[in-house]
């Protein structure tokens, strides 16, 4: 049985094509590390696509093919999640080759879930998730042109999976998978993890030959689109989200909610007024980070629009509260921020940081950021950042 979903979406599924990224500006701070110049070296045009991130493996180049999977997946090179660039390319060439052989030699068997579990055990890499090494699967699959290729299993395709399954029949078998779904984040049971990935690898590659597709042509639909540039129920980030929501009691015998508001009108700019359902000059969403004391804290003031500054100069942020602190001055420019030194919970913290809030990412610039213009999207945008905040081990969280 084909999911419903799919059926009605065959078309926008079957036009589905493979695009090329623009190879975003941290990556070329990299090119001290010659692997790193190769490959940009490679991208004349400043973009990256699937098709030559597979020459590389199919070329038997493993370590260039290696990082070009990770630039074009857009690998963290600092921020929330951490420079996961540098970790990986601390470790020798050689054993990320011997990693990739591996892989290369269980794909072939379709021995999916002890693929995952080796990622997940020996071949483990610091700093290389499942919705990275599920890249990398991908690529050395593609490369050999084998006939069951895996797909990526990241965010957004677990939370496709997650709807597809549901709306397919099988709300037993999500359950069996799946602990529970906390917004856009579905929570896999540690115990078949790797099980409900090779489901996941199986049913993707039978409903994409049921759709007369590629499966990555299918796994690009179901990715769906940033939730910023398409706010609509056509994303269908924004369609698994409410369709999961709306059956996880039943399913999950728990009541989900949308932790966001998704749909917010632009409105004119003229009140400043942050009652409730009142339109308010246009704001963003600012979350302060402090690693060494685990603090973060939200700002909203409308100061902090103008992008126009540079770092650790005006506009200067007078922000309220939190954590104990009387009334504190942060110094926010595009780049960063600087605390000044009477804040009590992050002062004397080299590795300080400033992050944004867009759609459902934390971005590190501040012209990035959404802007909200009435209050309620905004009260709700900076929970949410809150709740991103915790995500990330930041135990206390100011205002």
């Amino acid at each position: 049985m084909t999911p419903s979903f799919l059926n009605n979406n065959l078309k926008s599924i079957q036009k589905t094509e493979q695009p090329s990224f623009k190879i975003a500006n941290n990556y070329f701070n990299y090119r001290h590390h010659e692997v790193i110049d190769d490959i940009l070296s490679d991208c004349t045009d400043g973009y990256i696509g699937r098709e030559q991130v597979t020459a590389y493996f199919k070329n038997r180049h493993y370590y260039k093919g290696f990082f070009a999977a990770m630039i074009w997946g857009g690998v963290s090179t600092g921020g929330v999640t951490g420079d996961n660039l540098t970790k990986l390319l601390n470790v020798t060439p050689e054993r990320l080759e011997a990693i990739v052989l591996v892989i290369n030699r269980l794909l072939a068997q379709q021995a999916f879930s002890q693929a995952y579990n080796y990622m997940e055990g020996e071949g483990k890499l610091n700093g290389l998730g499942d919705a990275y090494f599920t890249k990398l699967f991908f690529f050395v699959a593609a490369a050999d042109t084998l006939t069951i290729i895996p797909p990526i299993f990241d965010k957004w395709t677990k939370l496709a999976y997650c709807a597809l399954l549901i709306d397919e029949g099988n709300g037993q078998l999500a359950k069996q998978y799946i602990s529970r779904v906390e917004g856009v984040d579905v929570i896999l049971r540690t115990a078949s993890r790797s099980a409900a990935f090779n489901d996941f690898v199986l049913r993707m590659n039978r409903w994409a030959n049921a759709c007369g597709v590629e499966v990555n042509q299918l796994e690009s639909y179901i990715f769906g689109t940033h939730r910023s540039k398409d706010k609509t129920s056509h994303n269908p980030r924004f369609y698994f989200e409410s369709f999961v929501a709306a059956q996880h009691a039943e399913v999950f015998d728990t009541q989900a909610t949308i932790r966001r508001s998704k749909s917010r009108e632009k409105v004119s700019h003229s009140l400043i007024n942050l009652n409730k359902n009142k339109t308010i000059m246009s704001r963003i969403v600012a979350i302060y980070l402090s690693p060494t004391n685990k603090t973060a804290y939200t700002s909203t003031n409308i100061e902090l629009l103008d992008i126009s500054k540079p770092y650790g100069k005006d506009p200067l942020t007078l922000v309220k509260g939190g954590l104990g602190a009387q009334g504190y001055r942060v110094f926010s420019g595009e780049g960063g921020a600087t605390v000044t030194a009477n804040h009590k919970a992050m002062r004397n913290d080299p590795t300080l940081q400033v992050v944004y809030l867009n759609g459902d990412d934390l971005v590190s610039r501040k012209s990035q950021a959404e802007q909200f213009t009435d209050s309620e999207s905004l009260k709700a945008a900076k929970k949410f950042a809150q709740e991103l905040a915790k995500g990330q081990g930041f135990k206390q969280i100011g205002r």
